[in-house]
C-alpha cells in the first residue's frame, strides 16, 4: 500500500477506530499505528470492528440518531466536525436507502441497507474516498454477525 494512500486505507481500518485495548478480529501485531489507530489484516476486520461498534452504540447504548452516534463515535472533543459528519451520513442514508432521515431522526441501524450506507459514507468522509467493493464491505458485516437480507423470489 504506497504511503499517499490515507490512512485508514493503509491500516486496513476504513473507519479510523483508535484502539482502545479493545481484542478486535483480525488486528495486526503491532495492533495499532503510532498514532494509536488499529491496524486490521485485511480491510474486512478493519469493517467488521467499525459495525461491531455502531451497533454497540445502538443496541446497547440507546444511542439511536445519527447525531447521538457521531457525538460518541467522532466527538467535538477530538477536534472531530461532528455535526458536519453527520449530515454527510444522513444525506448517504437518504440517497442510498430513500429513507428521509434527518441527524437526529430515531434509524434503524439493525437494518442491513441502513447499517451498509452509514459505514460507506463513514469509510468515505474519513478516508475521501470509498474504494471497497459491495462483497468486502458485506463480508465485514458478516464476519460482524450481520447476515444480508435474503434475495425475494
Amino acid at each position: 500500500m504506497p504511503i499517499s494512500a490515507p490512512r485508514g486505507i493503509r491500516n486496513n481500518n476504513p473507519c479510523n477506530l483508535k484502539d482502545f485495548g479493545i481484542n478486535w478480529k483480525g488486528l495486526s501485531s503491532p495492533r495499532s499505528d503510532a498514532d494509536g489507530f488499529c491496524v486490521f489484516s485485511e480491510p474486512a476486520y478493519g469493517i467488521r470492528a467499525c459495525a461491531m461498534d455502531l451497533l454497540k452504540d445502538f443496541n446497547k447504548d440507546a444511542q439511536r440518531t445519527i447525531l447521538e452516534l457521531m457525538q460518541e463515535f467522532a466527538p467535538g472533543k477530538d477536534s472531530n466536525p461532528t455535526k458536519q459528519y453527520a449530515d454527510y451520513i444522513a444525506d448517504n442514508i437518504r440517497t442510498r436507502t430513500g429513507l428521509m432521515v434527518g441527524i437526529e431522526t430515531e434509524l434503524d441501524l439493525n437494518r442491513f441497507d441502513v447499517l451498509y450506507a452509514f459505514i460507506e459514507a463513514v469509510i468515505k468522509f474519513e478516508n475521501g474516498q470509498q474504494p471497497y467493493s459491495k462483497a468486502t464491505i458485506t463480508r465485514g458485516f458478516v464476519l460482524a454477525g450481520v447476515e444480508p437480507p435474503k434475495p425475494k423470489h
